[in-house]
């Protein structure tokens, strides 16, 4: 993954590969997936993500929040952050394993995909007494402040090709 993005595009990318971890494990977790077998999920997604780069105590959290960032940038376009924590927070207990299903039906399953990392990197952050309200404001913060900054670039670059035509 490339820790060093310099646009929302790679912010994507690097969500697309976390969501790739995910799937792979939970594809092949069987008919149920708990708990706990989630958070272990997470718990891989947040090391592939961090791979090679030093985490001090007391700011796991950070790390926390960069993934689900770039899951966010991942879903952009599919499903909003508010769609992907909604659905996250009602599967964080479930232990139904939606996963084939959802890569059966293609296309389709991409938001419940997406959504379902969401959960897992949830689960983990549960398990190691990370505050979930604190880091999901960070991460959703840090989205909107990143889509916004890109928007406002692309529309500044606009008006300034109207003055130089």
């Amino acid at each position: 993954m490339n820790l060093e993005t310099s646009s929302n595009a790679e912010r994507a990318d690097n969500g697309s590969q976390l969501a790739a971890v995910f799937i792979e494990q939970a594809a092949a977790a069987g008919e149920t997936l708990t708990h706990g077998e989630r958070a272990e999920i997470g718990r891989a997604m947040v090391e592939a993500y961090c791979d090679g780069m030093e985490v001090p105590p007391g700011y796991e959290w950070e790390s926390h929040a960069l993934v689900l960032t770039d899951l966010f940038h991942h879903a952009d376009g599919l499903v909003s952050p508010v769609g992907l924590m909604q659905v996250a927070a009602s599967e964080l207990r479930a232990t139904v394993n939606v996963v084939p299903l959802l890569c059966a039906i293609g296309e389709e399953g991409q938001p419940g995909l997406i959504a379902g990392a969401v959960t897992a990197v949830l689960a983990h952050a549960e398990t190691v007494d990370i505050c979930i309200d604190h880091m999901t404001d960070m991460a959703f913060g840090a989205w909107s402040d990143e889509v916004e900054e890109e928007r406002f670039i692309k529309v500044k670059a606009a008006r300034a090709a109207r003055f130089t035509s």
